[in-house]
Parts: C-alpha cells; structure tokens; sequence
C-alpha cells in the first residue's frame, strides 16, 4: 500500500507512503511504549502461573528471564 496513490472523495491524492507511514509510525510508537510494557508484565505473569507446583520454577524462570532484554517488568 506504501506504493500505490490514495484517492479521496474529494478526487485529492495522496501518496501511499504519506498515508502508511504516519499509521506505522503511530503504531510503532505504541508497540514500543506502554503496549510493550503490558506485554512483558503479561507474558511474565503467563509464565510463572504455567510454572507453578514446578519443583525447578525458579531456575527455569531464573533462565527465561536471561533470555530477554534488560527491560523487563517486574
């Protein structure tokens, strides 16, 4: 879609990477902020409940967590 030509009611047209880029960007930006902060809570959480009665919980939830980035929620 980046490389086709937007026509509006109007008959105005608009370049693809105009209309694209300003959706990825807003995207983007989201994905990486709260959005992101949500997911890693989530996915955490997810985790250590899969893991509970576990005998070995910790050191595997020890070497998943060395597996991510340094971002991670707590």
């Amino acid at each position: 879609m980046r490389d086709r030509t937007f026509v509006g009611e109007s008959g105005r047209r608009v370049a693809g990477t105009e209309v694209i880029g300003t959706l990825w960007d807003a995207a983007l930006e989201q994905s990486l902020g709260v959005n992101r902060e949500n997911f890693l809570r989530t996915a955490r959480a997810e985790i250590e409940h899969a893991l509970e009665g576990n005998a070995g919980r910790a050191e595997l939830l020890e070497g998943f967590l060395a597996l991510g980035s340094k971002e991670q929620a707590a």
